[in-house]
């Protein structure tokens, strides 16, 4: 009788290990298969062209008198352009936030004779314009902030304008700018 016992309890382990199988097998989910399409971008890349105003002359000028028209431009999709006065390590851009903070551009001809300017942006500017940190996006500024506006269609404009009615001396001034295009 022993001899059985062990033999019915062989037979009942393999019967409930192929209904533990079989029940495993049961509780299998159909299949979920997915796809995804992975789109490599050109690199984003920035022109900023800045052209000087025609026939501008020595005298008494109003604030805000446009001396030149800057256009950014981009490729890679580009969502927002920034736009800082100087050079790249000293850039100026806004001190509040909401407006350009004016730089002061000595002449060549006669270092006593300068100007003060600032950006601004167009009126044809879309709303979606603002200021961003300086340390936000790494960049070395002598002021908190950096302008920036909505790039349209890969491009946006702006204006360097006198900032403050100014006894303007006859000179040559030369006025850098810098951009950069930002990508989501």
């Amino acid at each position: 009788m022993k001899f059985l016992n062990i033999k019915a309890s062989a037979v009942a382990a393999i019967i409930i290990a192929g209904i533990s199988s079989h029940a495993a097998i049961a509780a299998l989910s159909d299949a979920s298969t997915m796809s995804a399409d992975i789109t490599f971008t050109g690199p984003l890349t920035v022109s900023n062209v800045l052209t000087p105003v025609s026939g501008l002359s020595a005298g008494t000028h109003n604030s805000g008198k446009v001396v030149a028209n800057g256009t950014i431009t981009s490729t890679g999709g580009a969502s927002r352009h920034y736009i800082a006065l100087g050079m790249p390590g000293s850039l100026t851009g806004s001190a509040s936030g909401t407006t350009q903070f004016p730089l002061s551009i000595k002449g060549k001809n006669d270092s006593n004779n300068a100007i003060l300017v600032a950006i601004i942006r167009p009126s044809n500017t879309p709303a979606s314009a603002g200021s961003t940190r300086c340390t936000e996006l790494g960049l070395t500024c002598n002021t908190d902030y950096i302008l920036y506006s909505t790039a349209t269609n890969g491009v946006s404009t702006y204006n360097v304008t006198l900032n403050g009615t100014q006894d303007v001396k006859a000179d040559t001034y030369t006025v850098q700018t810098t951009a950069y295009a930002y990508g989501d």
